[in-house]
């Protein structure tokens, strides 16, 4: 489909059927050749080619089915930066120290966009499931200086309102409008931190508390989940279940479309 350019793709990254180790062909071909070299842009044009059934139309449907996950899980990266609403189809690659992923997203105000992003910003010995959601700040950036995400309600960021108890933070979410909204946090992690941050969330349909470890997942957003909220009502707080220093971060506050 001439969409190869001047990527080289020969190799499968072990483990394999080799082993934990490459061996035979592959292990030959890693240390003549060395590792596979593929480009973001060569990348896009693939992920690119197949949405638009370019490349294979009779299986265009299907593939994409595959390819069609949540916006915050283990299996992508770029994710958490959309909107809700997006339909959002991607695949993540993990291995060594690397972290890609290659996405395709239709915003709920119709505009359509392909990210491919490869980077070393992976950490294999951080634990799942939130290890690989580290691009999501990368396609938020490049939503809000492209101007894509025109017309929907724009996500508020709040830092806490105030100290309610030495180690305990507060937010007064305030929302504009009757809704439904997305929230996630940002903070820094730190081994010195709480391995059981507790997030409560008071909300209009009640109350739900969230539990996260501070010693790790620090600088991505995080999803808390979603919440029916009522204007100029909600509550955020935090606190630390075993006694350790807690880190509040920001909260990010994103509105779902009707």
């Amino acid at each position: 489909a001439g969409l190869l350019g001047g990527q080289r793709l020969l190799t499968k990254t072990y483990p394999t059927n080799s082993g934990e180790e490459p061996a035979g062909f592959e292990g030959r071909a890693w240390r003549e050749l060395g590792s596979n070299r593929m480009s973001a842009d060569g990348a896009a044009r693939i992920m690119l080619a197949l949405v638009t059934g370019a490349l294979e139309p009779q299986g265009r449907d299907y593939m994409r089915s595959l390819l069609r996950r949540p916006r915050f899980s283990g299996h992508s990266s770029l994710g958490a930066g959309l909107p809700p609403g997006s339909l959002h189809e991607n695949k993540v690659g993990t291995a060594f120290d690397t972290l890609e992923d290659i996405l395709y997203a239709e915003l709920p105000n119709g505009r359509r966009l392909v990210i491919a992003a490869f980077s070393n910003g992976w950490d294999p010995e951080e634990p799942e499931p939130w290890d690989a959601v580290r691009l999501g700040r990368f396609t938020e950036l490049l939503l809000q200086r492209l101007d894509l995400a025109r017309g929907l309600p724009p996500p508020a960021y709040l830092e806490p309102s105030r100290d309610v108890a030495v180690g305990t933070f507060a937010w007064t979410l305030d929302p504009p409008a009757d809704g439904r909204y997305e929230m996630a946090v940002w903070y820094d992690a730190a081994p010195t931190q709480t391995t059981e941050a507790q997030w409560q969330v008071d909300h209009a349909g009640g109350s739900e508390r969230i539990v996260l470890d501070q010693q790790v997942w620090g600088a991505r957003w995080i999803r808390l989940g979603d919440f029916d909220l009522r204007r100029g009502q909600g509550r955020v707080t935090l606190a630390s279940l075993d006694g350790r220093p807690v880190a509040p971060g920001l909260l990010r506050l994103a509105r779902w479309p009707d």
